[in-house]
């Protein structure tokens, strides 16, 4: 997922001032750059850039796999709220705070998490929809993994479990949109999205849990090739071919080339976008707004190649705003003021003073 599922970026992929020129990265962290990458550029300059959020799904689905298909002796509920966690409480903070700005507008839907079965126009400005479809199918998971042989047979036949969940997810999907007309909603329901999101566990299976063979990923790259040529254009998604293509090209290097040799000059940047995935992903849209009019404001219109120098104001906006909370967080931390505040708010609403010393000692 976007957010505390996705691997964040080791110290040890941070090029390091040394005589070397080149650093070398997980191709994760490049994959996660390129997907928000194409969010953006889709976003600031209308260009059919598609993609981006199926790679953001595939990676969703790796992480999902890697904290419900293992043993950990945890509740599937437990996992499932830490897959969701931060993407949820992000998401509906935000989606309050517009509801306050545009007093009135917000359907409750919206703020229910269900406003994509409703085919209601959002009005919280982030991609609210993905949030819906993740946190509707991480429900819907939960449930399906709670029955014990689920999860049990999840664990121990992880890669026949995920191939046999992609299949009734293509299966699914395909049938949806046979019978079903769901392009007045913009098909984002998780029941046409879990193929992408089982995709992910067949990676993860084949490629994480295990030391993969030469054969396995040639198998892997078949399937993903299938997959892109069959699935787009069946399900009638938009700008298909070259979805086919943006989505296809960067996971078949994740699927042969695990670490990823780069100049310093580019591992610096991927690696501050790909720890930056999910505040790019709240606050680009604003920002992308603010840069259209002051385009329009000095050129009357948004010309097109404008449109990319708006990219790289959102992306270097989200990414400062990102520093600065991080920097904020650490100071935080590090700081008594926590802890002035946690007793000012015990000593008001009447804890007993033992209770708060062990908590604040905590």
């Amino acid at each position: 997922m976007i957010g505390r599922a996705k691997r964040s970026a080791r110290s040890s992929d941070w090029p390091r001032s040394t005589m070397s020129d080149t650093r070398t990265m997980d191709t994760l962290h490049l994959m996660r750059a390129l997907g928000i990458s194409m969010i953006v550029l889709n976003h600031s300059v209308r260009f059919p850039l598609a993609g981006g959020m199926n790679i953001m799904f595939l990676i969703s689905g790796l992480s999902f796999a890697a904290i419900v298909f293992v043993d950990n002796g945890h509740s599937i509920w437990r996992v499932s709220w830490q897959f969701v966690r931060r993407l949820l409480i992000a998401s509906l903070a935000l989606t309050a705070f517009w509801a306050i700005v545009w007093w009135g507008q917000v359907h409750p839907a919206e703020l229910l998490m269900v406003s994509n079965w409703l085919g209601l126009k959002r009005v919280a400005l982030y991609p609210v929809l993905y949030t819906q479809v993740v946190v509707q199918m991480a429900l819907a998971l939960a449930l399906v993994f709670s029955i014990p042989w689920m999860r049990r047979t999840a664990t121990h036949h992880s890669l026949a479990f995920a191939l046999a969940s992609l299949a009734l997810a293509l299966g699914m999907a395909a049938f949806s949109k046979a019978h079903f007309d769901t392009i007045p909603i913009n098909d984002k329901l998780p029941h046409l999205h879990l193929w992408n999101f089982a995709l992910g566990w067949v990676f993860w299976a084949a490629l994480v849990r295990r030391e993969p063979q030469t054969r396995d990923r040639i198998a892997l790259s078949l399937l993903l090739i299938a997959v892109a040529v069959l699935v787009f254009p069946v399900l009638e998604l938009k700008s298909w071919v070259t979805r086919q293509y943006m989505f296809t090209l960067p996971i078949l290097m994740f699927v042969w080339c695990p670490r990823i040799t780069l100049p310093r000059t580019l591992a610096h940047p991927i690696l501050l976008i790909s720890q930056a995935t999910l505040a790019i992903f709240f606050i680009h849209l604003p920002l992308v707004k603010a840069g259209q009019w002051a385009l329009r404001t000095y050129f009357g219109k948004v010309p097109s190649v404008m449109g990319f120098v708006n990219f790289v104001f959102v992306m270097l906006g989200s990414i400062l705003l990102w520093a600065a909370f991080v920097a904020l967080a650490r100071v935080w931390r590090q700081t008594e003021f926590k802890r002035y505040l946690v007793e000012i708010w015990h000593r008001h609403f009447g804890w007993r003073k033992g209770a708060l010393r062990a908590e604040i000692g905590s």
